[in-house]
């Protein structure tokens, strides 16, 4: 087994080791029922009986070797990234089916199939080498017939299959074969005119500003507004799927990426207003509604740090992606509840209609982290799929991320007191200062970092405590901590 997995390894590395040198040719295929193919591709596999024991176990689950049927698999990838994964599927994953074909994996079968090379192949046949441009593969089948008594009835003849199986939907076609044709596979995708166009036509329409849109904002507003007040989680995330603002900022990304300054326009146009309906839904529900309690709901959108720039950035490259290809736009929910837009936006709101300075400036500082976070990222992944070249990206890029990185300034900040708030919980969370009091219980509860430092504790005990044994708390705790600090306690008798 371990001589079988290091043998593999071998070849993975070997293989890896070439990526470099592969090259895209021209490959035109055709069967004796009129189905063809042209793509560009690294290769082919023809399959008529038992392959590779390291590189077919997959390819042999996709091949009947009795229906007189030739198998040929074309590897035609983008990239050479999808090189390095479709190895990897076939030599350790075996996940490869006809129902989970790979995008860079083709494959037609037939009674007989013509291979045409523009530039003319190596081949290795019976473990003979040679070259040719042109390639008849023809299939023929040979049965014994074996008499095993009446109780197993045997068939006249074999009829062979009178239909071809073709996969080859998700192979690089049209466009694809020019621009990929004779050229080293780049490391990421490169999309092609007509999957840029059919996108950008798309993230186009989601740039407009439409009643639709604003009727989603409003509703969108009004149930996350609800959802802080009444500190429900549940209606926050309802909140977060049905708002609007998603579209928009990935058509933003899209304008950066292509410098395309009427979507920039547009889309900043249409999140200006999805902007301003959420802050007027705030400020309305907050002064018509008698409450000024802020919520954990509330309250948990008042302090972001790196980690929420962190969420932005990998939910804006979830994003899109997920525009990027079809069959993943039903990711685009889970994206949206990643974010969470419209919560601080609404929060910014309450804090213009209370007038609560803090309020305003932590929600706007999470809203405007997620807003810049989603944008640069889905630009970059914009750029590295291939759908903006970096000549045309390079003016928004340098733009947007340097307004990324003026908004991880306070961030940083935020997340270094987040460290020092859990370091001085677990210096205090020790045994011998958590039963420093006797029989009583010290239970560190929060830390709050300002002008001051701010331990809150409780203390649980059977004796009463008294305002010297408080005041030794206090000195541990500065002794402990070295700073000054002050102690706020609750305490509990048990009798």
């Amino acid at each position: 087994m371990f001589r079988t997995l290091f043998s593999k390894w071998s070849i993975f590395v070997a293989l890896i080791r070439k990526i470099r040198a592969l090259e895209s040719f021209k490959i035109s295929a055709n069967t004796a029922k009129g189905q063809n193919l042209t793509t560009p591709g690294v290769g082919f596999i023809v399959l008529t009986g038992p392959n590779h024991p390291y590189l077919g176990t997959d390819l042999k689950n996709l091949h009947i070797f009795d229906d007189a049927r030739t198998s040929l698999f074309v590897m035609a990838p983008r990239s050479s990234l999808e090189v390095i994964t479709l190895l990897i599927k076939l030599m350790f994953l075996h996940t490869i089916s006809l129902e989970n074909l790979p995008a860079s994996l083709g494959l037609i079968r037939s009674q007989s199939i013509t291979v045409d090379v523009e530039r003319g192949i190596d081949l290795v046949v019976d473990g003979a080498l040679m070259s040719a441009k042109s390639i008849a593969l023809e299939s023929s089948q040979t049965s014994l017939r074996i008499r095993c008594g009446q109780r197993y009835p045997t068939s006249e003849g074999f009829s062979s299959p009178s239909k071809d199986a073709i996969r080859i939907k998700r192979l690089p076609s049209g466009g694809s074969v020019s621009m990929l044709s004779g050229k080293p596979l780049p490391f990421f995708n490169h999309a092609t005119e007509d999957e840029f166009r059919d996108l950008f036509l798309a993230l186009k329409d989601s740039a407009i500003t439409s009643n639709d849109f604003m009727a989603l904002m409003i509703l969108s507003a009004f149930l996350a507004l609800f959802g802080l007040y009444s500190d429900s989680s549940p209606v926050i995330i309802g909140a977060m799927i049905l708002a609007p603002l998603m579209g928009p900022i990935i058509s933003l990304s899209m304008g950066l990426a292509r410098g395309h300054i009427l979507l920039i326009r547009e889309s900043l146009k249409t999140l200006a207003t999805g902007i301003g309906l959420a802050l007027l839904c705030g400020i309305v529900v907050a002064t018509g509604i008698p409450l000024r309690t802020l919520t954990q709901e509330m309250a948990a959108r008042l302090s972001p740090n790196l980690l929420d720039l962190g969420i932005a950035v990998v939910s804006g490259m979830a994003g899109g992606s997920c525009h990027t290809r079809e069959e993943l736009t039903k990711s685009l929910a889970g994206v949206a509840i990643a974010v969470a837009l419209v919560p601080p936006l609404c929060v910014v709101g309450i804090g213009l209609g209370w007038m609560d300075r803090e309020v305003i400036l932590g929600a706007s500082l999470l809203f405007t982290t997620n807003l810049v976070g989603i944008a640069v990222s889905a630009s970059l992944t914009f750029l590295a799929l291939g759908f903006a070249p970096f000549r045309l990206a390079k003016a928004g890029l340098v733009w947007s991320v340097s307004l990324l990185a003026l908004v991880s300034i306070p961030l940083y900040f935020a997340f270094d007191k987040v460290l020092e708030r859990n370091h001085i919980m677990d210096i205090l969370s020790e045994p011998d200062v958590t039963h420093h009091l006797r029989d009583a219980i010290i239970t560190p509860l929060a830390v709050h970092l300002g002008h001051e430092t701010v331990i809150q504790i409780q203390i649980t005990s059977r004796d009463l405590i008294t305002g010297h044994d408080l005041e030794n708390v206090r000195n541990l705790f500065i002794e402990r901590l070295g700073r000054p600090v002050i102690v706020e306690t609750s305490m509990i008798m048990r009798r």
